[in-house]
């Protein structure tokens, strides 16, 4: 197989498991847990939020519920979102739309 072929196939592997994460979240969004995160964006007073505040928010929450596995698939989810996004405060529009 050839290098391009296998770079290929990783990608579309990783895309299938995105949609996967993807469709689980628009269910988390349905659940108390999906519910804690819409709040705190909606409800926040300003349309930025720092990425160090967000990530200490949910780390805390999964830290409270161990076993949840909702609220862990919204911790990888934002910590996916704080890497892919280059600067330290987020639009609280961009983050609700990459989650759900």
């Amino acid at each position: 197989m050839r290098k391009q072929e296998l770079q290929n196939i990783i990608a579309l592997e990783f895309a299938a498991e995105r949609l996967k994460l993807r469709g689980a979240l628009r269910l988390a969004e349905q659940l108390r847990e999906g519910q804690l995160l819409i709040r705190l964006l909606l409800n926040s007073r300003r349309k930025l939020v720092a990425k160090r505040t967000l990530v200490r928010w949910i780390n805390n929450h999964v830290a409270k519920q161990p076993a949840n596995h909702w609220l862990q698939l919204l911790q990888q989810c934002i910590e996916e979102f704080c890497v892919a996004w280059s600067m330290d405060e987020i639009p609280s529009s961009q983050l609700l739309e990459w989650i759900f």
